[in-house]
Formats: C-alpha cells, structure tokens, sequence
C-alpha cells in the first residue's frame, strides 16, 4: 500500500509540474497575444488614418492633374516618388495588419490547445488526488485492524502467560509436595533407591 502511495503521489507531483509548466506557456501566449493586440492596433489606426489623408486627397485634387500641373520635371519626379511610395507604404501598412493577423489568430489557437491540455491534466489531478486520499484511507483502515487485533493478541498472550505461570507453579508444588510424602513413606523402611526412582517417576 505504502509503494502504491508513494507512486500516485509521484505522479501527483508530475502532473502539477506539468500544469505549472502549462502555466507558464499560457501567461506567455496571452502576454504575445496582447503585444500582438497592440501592434495590430497602432497599424489599423495608421492605415486608417492614412486612407482618409489619401481619400481627403484625393477628394482636393486629382493624381493625374497634380502630376502634370508641376512647374518643373524635377518636381513632377518628386511628386511621382511621392505617390508612389504612399502608395507602398498604404499596402506595406496593409500587409503588416494581414500578418498580425495571422499571428494573431494563430497565438489564439495555441493558447486554446494549451487551455484544453490544461484542462486534462487538472481532471487527471483530480482523479490521482482522489485515488491517493482513497488509498490513505484504505491505508489507515488496515492500520487500525491491525493495531486492534495486535492489542487483542497482547492481551491473549498476557493471559496466556499467566496460565503458564500458574501451571508452573502448581507442577513445581505437586513435585514438591510428591516429594514431601515420598519422603514421609520412606522413613523406616529400607532404601533401595533405583526402585524409588522408578516409582516417582512413574507416579509423575
């Protein structure tokens, strides 16, 4: 019972290893997941706010006209470069929001399967705590069975004992006393001691 105990707390002991461990990688997942949160926010507030400067813009003038109404190529270059590159980083701005999220998404997942393994190892837990309190008390049961028929054989034993003693004290008073009245049958009468010892004997 005692190895049995030792086995299921170790395996206790484990499983609160592996939640803690499970923990952990949550706190972990949630803390990336509000990064993530944070940074998907800063970029959906600054591609909005640069969709309503381009639409503004757009509204004020038209590319084509604010292309060829400059005064010098030089100018119509810059302003070329200028349109170009809000155009990319419009759609560089729009990609990093696809990409967070799918980080996002996919930190969600992960945090959603370590919830659920979570969840397994806790009911896991349950059941060996259940188990090891069972074998306790199974344990402590057999114990105290034990305990009581050990007191009730002591008791047995002491009486027993006393038995003994008392046998062992009238065996060595009837030896005795044979003794006194052998001694007694034989004053006066001749000694013939080998007979005598076969007698005694016989009569113990």
């Amino acid at each position: 019972i005692t190895a049995r105990l030792k086995e299921r707390r170790r395996l206790l002991d484990q499983t609160k290893r592996d939640i803690r461990s499970l923990n952990t990688q949550t706190q972990k997942l949630e803390n990336e997941i509000k990064q993530l949160q944070q940074e998907y926010d800063e970029c959906s507030t600054r591609y909005a706010d640069a969709c309503r400067f381009y639409q503004h813009q757009q509204v004020s003038f038209n590319p084509v006209t604010f292309l060829f109404s400059s005064s010098s190529f030089r100018q119509l270059t810059r302003r070329m470069r200028y349109i170009g590159e809000y155009s990319k980083s419009l759609a560089t701005l729009a990609e990093d929001i696809r990409a967070k999220q799918d980080t996002l998404k996919n930190r969600k997942e992960q945090i959603e399967l370590v919830r659920q393994e979570k969840l397994v190892l806790q009911k896991e837990q349950q059941k060996n705590e259940a188990a090891v309190a069972a074998e306790e008390k199974n344990q402590r049961a057999i114990v105290n069975k034990l305990q009581s028929k050990r007191s009730s054989l002591k008791k047995e034993i002491q009486a027993q004992q006393k038995k003994i003693t008392s046998l062992n004290k009238e065996i060595d008073r009837q030896i005795e006393l044979a003794i006194k009245e052998q001694q007694k049958a034989n004053e006066g009468a001749p000694t013939v001691k080998v007979e005598e010892d076969i007698k005694l004997t016989g009569s113990f």
